[in-house]
């Protein structure tokens, strides 16, 4: 699954990637609801996925390395909202795959 994310992420933004496929696969997820981070670092667990959790976009960009291969990011939170987060990383030529999550 993850494969075809990181080929579709490619896809999406016409970039090239520099993925090693052979790595363990990273999942970064960013969101400042604990409950939602629980959950979803376990069943990504459940699956053989690392995940790393930050609370907010300004410490996910102080985490966020080439080693992650995915990014789950909340749309609405404190400070600054995963959508500037989103248009930061595009900015600065980050091509990671991102599945933006909402309540609304």
């Amino acid at each position: 699954m993850l494969y075809i994310c990181k080929e579709i992420g490619s896809i999406i933004t016409g970039a090239q990637t520099n993925y090693n496929y052979d790595m363990e696969e990273r999942i970064l997820v960013v969101d400042d609801e604990k409950d939602i981070c629980d959950i979803l670092q376990f069943n990504l667990e459940q699956e053989g996925y690392i995940v790393d959790v930050a609370a907010s976009a300004e410490e996910a960009l102080a985490v966020l390395t080439d080693v992650h291969q995915l990014l789950i990011l909340d749309v609405m939170m404190g400070g600054m909202s995963g959508f500037k987060m989103a248009e930061t990383l595009r900015k600065n030529g980050n091509v990671i795959p991102i599945i933006f999550l909402t309540a609304k």
